[in-house]
């Protein structure tokens, strides 16, 4: 059993994880991202708010199914003109891709967050922004 579970189905995150030696389970959080990011932007929450809202409530999420775990929850927002992004369903479906072909600067950038999170086996928690 590896200590760290990532919070995550992202290839890139195990890959960024695997390059540093760092070994971890995959375990994805299976949270509704787009009612949360629906919710929290209606809320004028901003982008940051948002990816470490995502990021914490994957982390907490699987702290519950694997106690005694040290879970790491992530997620990253897209913002390009003031507008969050969802991610591609596909490569040639890129969210903002016209809007980047059609001269605008491309300003976008990413806001990530990382958290980790563990539970006893007694169901006490704890989450922290890493």
């Amino acid at each position: 059993m590896t200590p760290l579970i990532l919070a995550s189905a992202s290839v890139a995150r195990a890959a960024m994880l695997a390059a540093a030696g760092v070994e971890a389970e995959i375990l994805p959080a299976r949270i509704d991202e787009t009612a949360i990011k629906q919710a929290m932007l209606a809320e004028g929450a901003s982008p940051l708010d948002l990816a470490d809202k995502l990021a914490e409530l994957k982390a907490l999420r699987v702290s519950t199914r694997q106690p005694g775990r040290l879970v790491l929850g992530t997620d990253q927002v897209l913002v390009h003109q003031a507008r969050v992004f969802d991610k591609a369903e596909s490569p040639g479906n890129r969210p903002g891709r016209s809007s980047w072909r059609s001269g605008a600067k491309p300003t976008g950038c990413f806001r990530r967050r990382w958290w980790r999170s563990t539970a006893s086996r007694s169901g006490a928690m704890w989450a922290r922004r890493v």
